[in-house]
């Protein structure tokens, strides 16, 4: 790797801001059919025009990139009532890449807040694939950026404790991504989406998260 390649690497990755690795980029249009946000479906689901006016401002804040924005303090007091599809749909948005395939790891970021909210949402409705495929992707996300964020750390004379620090949330996220994987297969045995991204998790994550 050049040196501009591995200074560039290295001011993202203290930035919170990750380039998705191709190999889960390719995969994003296998799971529609789990997460759909837009207009119609935010009025078949029976949203408020408060609600989805708010969800329209928070698709193009994600779309837009912007990570100057504390997620965690965007979403304290939404326009909603608590339905669950509203908070379910706030976690489909931020969940999903911008133009830029950007991903957002800061700890007030998309992916953090969108895993925050899904993990709610799983202690009352664990019946729903639609969350648990959510979550995977999310945890996906999250594992794969931390991966490459600790990697190019690791090539920065001085970054040594960051990377470490990368690294094992790496291994964090690596755990929660296979054992997530592992209890949606064992749910819905015959869903070839939750079985297909199981294999793949196994392959990237499945020894890399036995390690401390």
């Amino acid at each position: 790797m050049n040196k501009l390649l591995i200074i560039l690497c290295f001011l993202l990755s203290l930035t919170g801001c990750v380039q998705a690795p191709q190999s889960i980029q390719t995969k994003t249009p296998q799971i529609k059919e789990y997460s759909v946000s837009s207009h119609e479906t935010w009025q078949e689901v029976g949203l408020s025009p408060e609600e989805i006016k708010f969800l329209t401002q928070l698709q193009k804040e994600v779309q837009a990139d912007n990570q100057h924005i504390d997620y965690n303090e965007y979403l304290t007091n939404p326009p909603t009532d608590n339905k669950g599809q509203f908070w379910y749909q706030c976690a489909v948005i931020l969940s999903t890449l911008p133009e830029n395939q950007q991903l957002d790891i800061r700890p007030n970021g998309k992916l953090f807040r969108a895993l925050g909210i899904l993990d709610e949402m799983l202690k009352y409705n664990s019946k729903f694939p639609q969350i648990w495929a959510q979550k995977i992707i999310v945890l996906n996300y999250l594992a794969h950026g931390y991966w490459s964020s600790a990697s190019a750390l690791n090539m920065v004379q001085g970054q040594e404790e960051k990377a470490e620090e990368h690294r094992r949330a790496t291994v964090s996220l690596g755990r929660a991504l296979l054992e997530t994987a592992e209890e949606a297969a064992k749910m819905y045995p015959k869903d070839e989406w939750f079985q297909d991204e199981l294999e793949h998790i196994r392959e990237n994550f499945g020894s890399f998260a036995e390690k401390q």
